[in-house]
């Protein structure tokens, strides 16, 4: 069983300068921060460092964009159980900002706690490309991931190939590459690896561990779980490195879902006739139809239906030329993409570097009727859309992290199933 006294945090900066290490500086960490997320891009984080004497501001002040590499974790060992724990995060991070907090008094000199914020030192490397492509989204994607974000490990590339139309030319124009992405190339991809999954968003971002995702919500809903985790009483529960420390649950709801319980989608088809010939298209596209169900013969996405009736959006998107049909499905999916998020579950775990944005774990909560099953609700695979990493001033390290489903499982005889949308 892994110990406090095993933690390890290396700073080591580029170009040459700070070097630090709870080894060989084990009270100058006052508290670490990390932060990934599926809905940002880039992360980031804060350490707190007690220079009393004011060493770093006296010496760097800022050295604004300096890269800083950074290890966090501890060996790779088993628990009692057999059960492998441990390993690393690593990026690197660039010097954003820097803070003097709780200054010490009566001093001739600035000092006190130093918080120096960080971001991906990948953000450094984010510049405007007035570029136009004509290739497949996800052969773009790699080409940012591996020429602009420099990520040269192909198992730090995660890309769901595409299937849009070979004739689209994509217009990059004054945008950073992350931009280009999220507002273009993400919005309008169309497929994914999972056979029957071609109809859902994608998302791209970039993990604490340098890891780049250009993926379809059904590719990373379908992954295997990094981990099982429990929520069970135990003596131990606090050195218990595979029992959830504290959890919450939420689901979306209203605010995410009524918007698109019932659309009309309504555009002008272009036909390339010898007349010009255009026409009106009018589809009406359902919630019930865009959900995402993992385990097809028991999810359900409870929203009572009788709410969805009426006409809840309309939308008017101009022209569409032949071979845009790609186009028009993928921003029909993009606009599901909260949906697929609805279900949420907080959960609070000792350090596991591998518990990061993007990959799925598995919980096993027990039921509160049927105290000898585990719930179907909240039990099962649930995908990290959220992570964040804090190490205190002992060197205890956590995670706390944000799961979300795209719906979940009840009981065969729960009693609403036939007032729901499916």
């Amino acid at each position: 069983m892994n110990s406090f006294s095993k933690n390890i945090c290396e700073v080591i900066s580029e170009p040459a300068g700070i070097k630090l290490s709870l080894e060989t500086n084990p009270r100058i960490f006052e508290r670490i921060f990390f932060k990934d997320s599926m809905l940002k891009f880039f992360p980031f984080g804060e350490i707190f460092l007690n220079d009393k004497q004011g060493v770093i501001v006296t010496n760097y002040v800022l050295l604004e964009g300096m890269k800083l590499s950074i290890k966090l974790g501890f060996p790779e060992d088993k628990d009692d159980n057999g059960n492998p724990i441990g390993g690393y995060m690593q990026h690197d991070y660039a010097w954003s900002e820097d803070q003097i907090n709780d200054s010490v008094r009566d001093t001739e000199y600035i000092s006190g706690i130093n918080s120096m914020i960080l971001i991906s030192n990948s953000f450094m490397n984010d510049y405007i490309n007035p570029t136009a492509y004509k290739q497949q989204p996800s052969t773009i994607a790699r080409m940012i991931a591996e020429d602009v974000f420099k990520i040269q490990d192909p198992n730090k590339i995660h890309i769901d190939e595409t299937n849009n139309d070979l004739n689209h030319i994509w217009y990059q124009g004054n945008r950073t590459h992350r931009h280009f992405l999220k507002n273009t190339l993400v919005q309008k991809a169309y497929g994914s690896k999972i056979q029957g999954y071609d109809k859902t968003p994608f998302v791209s971002f970039i993990n604490c561990n340098g890891e780049f995702y250009f993926c379809s919500y059904a590719t990373l809903f379908n992954q295997t779980p990094i981990a099982t985790y429990e929520q069970k009483l135990d003596l131990n529960k606090v050195m218990n490195y595979y029992l959830i420390q504290d959890i919450h649950f939420a689901a979306g709801g209203v605010p995410l879902n009524k918007k698109v319980y019932n659309q009309d989608i309504n555009r002008l088809e272009y036909t390339g006739g010898l007349n010009d010939e255009k026409y009106f298209a009018k589809e009406t596209i359902l919630l019930k139809d865009k959900i995402l169900k993992i385990n097809i013969a028991t999810d359900k996405y409870p929203v009572y239906k009788q709410n969805t009736i009426q006409t809840s959006a309309v939308h008017n998107y101009g022209i569409y030329e032949e071979g845009d049909l790609d186009l028009y499905e993928a921003q029909n999916n993009f606009m599901y993409q909260n949906s697929c998020l609805a279900f949420r579950i907080e959960i609070t775990i000792l350090f596991n570097p591998k518990a990061i944005s993007g990959k799925v774990i598995e919980l096993k909560i027990k039921d509160f009727v049927n105290e000898d099953q585990y719930s179907p609700s909240l039990s099962g695979k649930w995908l990290i859309i959220d992570s964040e990493h804090h190490m205190d001033r002992d060197a205890a390290i956590y995670s706390h992290l944000t799961l979300a489903k795209p719906s979940i499982s009840f009981p065969k005889n729960w009693p609403y199933s036939a007032n729901i949308i499916g």
